[in-house]
């Protein structure tokens, strides 16, 4: 992020999953001037995202993203502010399609630490077709690979930057990517 800040000035901010609003909050202090959307469909986070975007340029968002509008069912028993949405979900949030995170806009970076919630995310390449830089927290549960993963990221127009931190035996992991200056 260190490295990021030093060389970018980024306008719009996009934080999908942003919990508590760690990630935001350090975002709104670097690049104070920057449009922040966080995206957190978890009602037990809401309270201290709201509290940590208080006095900032953070836009709170309390719902999931995916593919396509819908309502979708939220898992909240693995943790008191983490949740994945699953079909046998407990609770039922709202969910804005891929299209209009961000009110449409480009964006400068995009954060996604969504659970699993990426892949129906990416299914649609129009997010990070306007996206210049992704971060993102994969997760390879219910037969997704990497292969399917460079294939979401590249038909986007975006070029794998960095593959890392790798954690559960592979099962998850952390991942940057840039758009390709070659499909603008």
């Amino acid at each position: 992020m260190f490295a990021y800040a030093r060389r970018a000035k980024p306008k719009v901010i996009v934080d999908i999953g942003a919990n508590i609003g760690m990630f935001s909050r350090l975002c709104s202090i670097l690049f104070p001037e920057a449009d922040i959307y966080a995206y957190e469909p978890n009602p037990s986070a809401l309270n201290w995202l709201r509290e940590n975007a208080v006095g900032t340029r953070i836009r709170v968002l309390p719902f999931a993203v995916a593919e396509s509008s819908a309502v979708v069912r939220l898992d909240t028993s693995c943790d008191s502010t983490i949740g994945r949405v699953v079909l046998e979900g407990d609770l039922s949030v709202n969910c804005v399609s891929a299209v209009g995170v961000g009110d449409g806009r480009e964006i400068d970076l995009l954060k996604m630490d969504c659970e699993g919630s990426e892949w129906s995310i990416l299914r649609d390449p129009s997010l990070l077709g306007r996206t210049k830089e992704l971060c993102l927290e994969y997760h390879l549960f219910d037969g997704h690979s990497l292969d399917e993963l460079r294939g979401l990221i590249e038909a986007a127009g975006h070029r794998i930057v960095k593959f890392g931190g790798t954690k559960d035996g592979g099962k998850f992991g952390l991942l940057h990517s840039a758009l390709n200056p070659e499909k603008n």
